[in-house]
């Protein structure tokens, strides 16, 4: 199902191949909370300082950072569960891999305001109900 959200995320997934900080920053909810795969060991990104600093991290240790959505549906509730792989090369390292990504975003005044990635499309579909 399309809708406004789904596309906000396909824009935001752009912005992040791209490197655009600022326009992630731009809809980004002051008060937004990101729990990205690697949250476990960084720690939870917040609001549009957040996001800089995510596109920031991504560029210092990556050559390459493509996450790509094969499936992205929003709920009735606006919520939307996005499912795909990100492809990554590492910067020094050139060790180069994919990754699922399997995420649930939720938007507050048309602005991203809650991210998490379950790295698993079960787990994220079960989190949407």
């Amino acid at each position: 199902m399309a809708g406004e959200n789904a596309e906000a995320v396909r824009l935001l997934a752009d912005a992040l191949r791209r490197g655009d900080a600022d326009m992630l920053a731009a809809h980004t909810h002051p008060e937004a909370e990101a729990e990205t795969l690697r949250s476990a060991v960084q720690g939870t990104f917040h609001g549009p300082g957040g996001a800089r600093e995510f596109v920031r991290d991504n560029q210092e240790s990556f050559e390459i950072f493509e996450p790509r959505y094969d499936e992205v549906e929003e709920m009735p509730d606006g919520r939307v569960i996005a499912i795909g792989r990100l492809h990554i090369r590492g910067r020094g390292s050139g060790a180069e891999t994919e990754v699922p990504i399997a995420a649930v975003v939720e938007f507050r005044d048309g602005l991203m305001y809650r991210y998490r990635d379950y790295g698993d499309a079960d787990a994220a579909r079960a989190a949407v109900g």
